[in-house]
């Protein structure tokens, strides 16, 4: 009995595997879980698991943001050193700080979710 649940169970992880990176939600994989002959309770559980870890995946992607934002702010930091070497001139230099470093804050806090 115990080798049927264990075959069922990989089974049914076998095929969520396949939607973890669609935009399925839990009753969808769930209903698709059943169609394949997995026994409703074992298809609620996989399609639960399937969705958290797709949820921890996108998390994980979304790191990636806050060192593209630090880059972004120190080659801002970079131009207006270099504005000011060129011309001289401290306003330029700081303008260009003021223009860069919050148009840089507002597309992370746009992109990423919480």
């Amino acid at each position: 009995m115990e080798n049927n649940i264990d075959y069922l169970k990989n089974k049914a992880y076998k095929i969520a595997q396949k939607f973890i990176k669609s935009e399925f939600d839990e009753q969808i994989i769930c209903a698709k879980l059943e169609k394949q002959g997995i026994p409703i309770d074992l298809a609620k559980e996989v399609a639960l698991n399937i969705v958290i870890e797709r949820n921890n995946y996108k998390k994980e992607e979304f790191a990636d943001y806050k060192k593209i934002g630090f880059i972004m702010i120190a080659i801002w930091v970079l131009v207006s050193i270099i504005a000011y070497i060129i011309t001289g001139r401290v306003f330029d230099a700081i303008g260009i700080l003021f223009v860069g470093i919050p148009s840089t804050i507002l597309v992370h806090l746009i992109t990423t979710n919480k």
